[in-house]
């Protein structure tokens, strides 16, 4: 079954999937910090294998939904371990995405994303742009 987000909400629905789909009741922040790591080490071995493959001049056999599957448990793992922090992940993109209005970051961003973050005033703009960077 494939759960539909209507998007309104789409970060504070996904911290809600989140916590919903989490098994464990006892040591929650120490599961996903572990399960954290482990998924990084993952991402990290996937990322070693392209490597030593293409400098072998290998077909590489990694492909881009194993690097997706990876970035995804690690997105989950990191949203258990800031909830359980009773932190809110809508807040903390809020607060560490401030760093894009500063003048010297406005120019590295791509020109399609500028829009949102000038317009920074309309909640609906800022809303879709962090969605688009979520994705």
């Amino acid at each position: 079954m494939e759960i539909q987000m209507n998007g309104d909400n789409f970060i504070t629905e996904y911290e809600f999937l989140v916590q919903q789909t989490c098994k464990i009741e006892k040591n929650r922040f120490d599961y996903a910090l572990l399960g954290l790591y482990g998924e990084i080490g993952s991402l990290l071995s996937i990322s070693k294998r392209k490597l030593k493959e293409e400098a072998l001049g290998e077909i590489t056999k990694i492909t881009q939904l194993e690097i997706e599957e990876e970035l995804g448990d690690i997105l989950w793992y990191f949203t258990m371990a800031i909830s359980e922090l009773n932190f809110k992940l809508e807040d903390l993109i809020q607060k560490t995405s401030q760093i894009l209005y500063k003048p010297e970051f406005l120019e590295k961003i791509e020109p399609k994303y500028l829009p949102y973050i000038i317009e920074k005033d309309s909640l609906v703009d800022h809303q879709n742009f962090k969605n688009q960077l979520l994705f």
